[in-house]
């Protein structure tokens, strides 16, 4: 029994479905049309993010525009990074401000696990070289 009586877990489960790996990687960010009235970047919906890890199921980034849960954003991954290439869709699980900058911790989920761009980084994420 833990305090007052409250049941403590013995045991924790560990809820990631894919592996994460830490990146560095500066990306381009594009809020979803549908989301515009939503979200209001200062300089148009398109803006830099840094990606700092990455796994199968999908993303963390730090961006400067605040990105409420639920709205859509591809990201732009660059080419002559370990990571391939191309754009994927994705929804924003949560975000956080990291700094006072402002900078904004989002965490992110792949709309299709399976498009070709998602397969490769999940390879990659196997491999190692992610």
């Amino acid at each position: 029994m833990g305090i007052n009586g409250c049941h403590m877990p013995t045991q924790v489960t560990h809820r990631r479905q894919y592996e994460r790996r830490v990146v560095d990687i500066v990306i381009q960010m594009t809020v979803g049309e549908e989301c515009g009235g939503q979200v209001a970047p200062l300089n148009g919906p398109t803006f830099p993010g840094r990606l700092t890890d990455i796994s199968g199921g999908g993303a963390y980034a730090v961006a400067p525009t605040f990105l409420p849960r639920g709205t859509r954003v591809a990201l732009d991954l660059p080419p002559n990074t370990p990571l391939p290439a191309g754009r994927v869709w994705c929804s924003v699980v949560k975000t956080a401000m990291v700094d006072r900058e402002p900078r904004y911790g989002v965490g992110l989920s792949f709309e299709d696990t399976e498009c070709e761009v998602v397969r490769a980084l999940r390879g990659a994420v196997r491999e190692g070289t992610a």
